[in-house]
């Protein structure tokens, strides 16, 4: 398996919800209206004016220190789900739909967690 970033559109959403950590990736929109990665540390634009691209694990790993939810895919016979716990009373938050790879599943559930459990 090998760390891949969220999906812009997720990256919006994480955007929208607060999501402030430090990232190595950003995008930004070009001038015709598109958005644009621009990876790591040789990123050109200002920060204030882009948008933050975190990694799923970086995604992972904000939900547990900042909301205390642990989020990790499942696989079972059907594919991969995602399970999302909350630490402090052990309440699981779980896809019913299954995915064809852990990375899906794993996006799903940091969608999951930005729709649905941050308030």
């Amino acid at each position: 398996m090998q760390d891949q970033l969220v999906t812009l559109e997720t990256a919006k959403k994480a955007k929208r919800k607060g999501f402030w950590w430090d990232t190595f990736n950003f995008a930004y929109e070009t001038s015709d209206g598109e958005l644009q990665l621009d990876y790591g540390y040789n990123h050109t634009m200002r920060k204030n004016d882009s948008l933050k691209v975190p990694t799923q694990s970086l995604m992972q790993k904000f939900a547990r220190v900042e909301f205390n939810k642990n989020m990790y895919p499942v696989k079972n016979k059907n594919g991969w789900l995602c399970v999302i716990i909350d630490l402090d009373d052990e309440e699981d938050y779980e896809f019913t739909r299954m995915y064809t790879s852990y990375e899906d599943a794993l996006e799903a559930g940091i969608t999951l967690f930005l729709e649905e459990i941050i308030k």
